[in-house]
């Protein structure tokens, strides 16, 4: 299970490029290509955590795990796995999240 690093601060999460707009949480996104986002979100208080990953285009969620057990050689599907897993591993290594390994359902 995917978890905020006890050291994570409000401060440390607006340091790496999360936004508070909204007072109650903290929102991550980053757009991973193909009309797809990665998106986290924390409330302020840094109980826990939320992954989406969002289609853009239809406004949904995109699973894309779901299409890889259908078809493990499709190519969408696959790239935004490597974006979401490269994104996940960076914010483990930059010691923002911890629980984290390759391939675990999102």
């Amino acid at each position: 299970m995917i978890t905020l690093k006890k050291t994570t601060t409000q401060e440390t999460l607006l340091d790496y490029g999360f936004t508070n707009r909204d007072k109650s949480f903290l929102y991550y996104f980053k757009n991973i290509g193909f009309d797809v986002s990665f998106n986290m979100t924390i409330p302020i208080d840094l109980t826990t955590l939320k992954i989406d990953i969002l289609d853009e285009s239809f406004m949904q969620p995109y699973d894309y795990q779901f299409c890889l057990k259908i078809d493990p050689e499709h190519v969408l599907a696959t790239n935004v796995k490597d974006k979401v897993e490269d994104i996940l591993n960076r914010m483990q290594i930059d010691g923002i999240i911890e629980g984290f390994e390759e391939g675990m359902y999102i």
